[in-house]
């Protein structure tokens, strides 16, 4: 079911992400994950994409977080069946957390100084 809505024409998978089920809703976010880190890694430059990329990392960690919680021999099979290591998923959120403390830390950080007209 999964393969058949993530192979459709559509840009999303065609599954409501509202009553999913978990395991489903984790397997959309990593194939989305997958498909907007080949596009980081092409397109360094694309500062909007990275972010997005940065928001779905998030939202997958919470919720294997809260399959985490609330049935742990789920959670562990289903990391091997995505392909995803368990140190990783605790990483995300860290890295998140990180990327935009620095940001808020220094607005300035990514502008480059423009010369004032007199």
């Amino acid at each position: 079911m999964i393969q058949g809505a993530l192979k459709s024409k559509a840009r999303t998978p065609c599954i409501s992400l509202i009553s999913a089920d978990i395991h489903t809703l984790v397997a959309i976010l990593t194939y989305r994950i997958r498909n907007l880190w080949a596009h980081v890694n092409n397109f360094r430059r694309d500062i909007h994409n990275r972010r997005n990329l940065q928001l779905l990392l998030h939202q997958r960690a919470g919720l294997l977080r809260y399959l985490k919680r609330t049935g742990r021999a789920r959670y562990n099979a289903l990391l091997p069946r995505l392909g995803i290591e368990p140190e990783v998923v605790e990483g995300e959120v860290n890295l998140y957390r990180s990327l935009f403390s620095r940001m808020d830390a220094n607005p300035n950080s990514g502008k480059k100084g423009r010369r004032k007209l007199k």
